[in-house]
């Protein structure tokens, strides 16, 4: 079953972000254009933003406020706390995430497997 139809995340059409929008980020920012498209579009949804780029969270940090701002490796552990996934299938994910690229520090699974009861 797709997280879509499960009502876990929200599809956003194609076209939803007015041009202008992430021009007038882009000018001010030094993110790259999916950071700068995300934090875009969360303001003008009025939504969160997640990301694993500290530039990026401290720019929708400004924009959205520290509360709507959260990390990849914070949101894998909320999913633990809430019982989504496993802790070990949030340790798996994160490697993923390091082995696909990501620059994120250095995290062992007790992280994620902390007692959450």
């Amino acid at each position: 079953m797709e997280l879509s139809e499960r009502g876990l995340i929200n599809l956003i059409e194609e076209n939803t972000l007015p041009l202008e929008n992430f021009l007038e980020l882009m000018e001010t920012s030094p993110l790259g254009d999916g950071e700068i498209e995300c934090i875009a579009l969360a303001n003008l949804l009025n939504m969160g933003v997640c990301s694993d780029d500290r530039k990026a969270r401290l720019l929708a940090s400004a924009h959205r406020g520290e509360q709507n701002v959260i990390g990849s490796i914070r949101l894998l552990r909320w999913c633990v706390e809430a019982e989504i996934i496993t802790c070990t299938n949030a340790f798996e994910i994160f490697q993923n995430m390091l082995e696909s690229g990501g620059f994120l520090p250095q995290t062992s699974q007790d992280f994620f497997c902390l007692d959450v009861g």
